[in-house]
């Protein structure tokens, strides 16, 4: 897909299942995990059916758009590498994320002892 053309010809905004929603595609500033992951699994569900999914998550890269773009999510773009700033709670996230992981291979490790 030809990303300067994204801007340029968006009509396929207008084709969009989500034209004129916001609310499962954005989170509120300091959004509780649980209500993050059911937003995202509502807005997930609208971008499954959309007809202009591959323009949409296409965009959200990008242009480094934060919300769910195309089905994709803020954390998912991160990973594959397509949002580069990290907020605060991203950043937290991670963090967590490797907390898990020292922990679950310390304890598999005292375990194979």
């Amino acid at each position: 897909m030809n990303t300067d053309d994204l801007r340029q010809n968006a009509g396929w905004f207008e084709l969009a299942e989500c034209r004129g929603a916001n609310a499962p595609f954005f989170g509120l500033l300091f959004e509780k995990p649980q209500q993050r992951k059911r937003r995202e699994k509502t807005a997930k569900a609208i971008c499954g059916t959309c007809p202009v999914r591959v323009q949409c998550k296409a965009y959200g890269r990008h242009y480094r758009e934060h919300g769910v773009w195309g089905g994709e999510t803020e954390d998912e773009r991160f990973a594959a590498g397509f949002l580069t700033d990290v907020t605060l709670e991203r950043r937290q996230r991670a963090r967590n994320q490797r907390e898990r992981i020292k922990i679950k291979a310390l304890s598999e490790e005292s375990i194979s002892r």
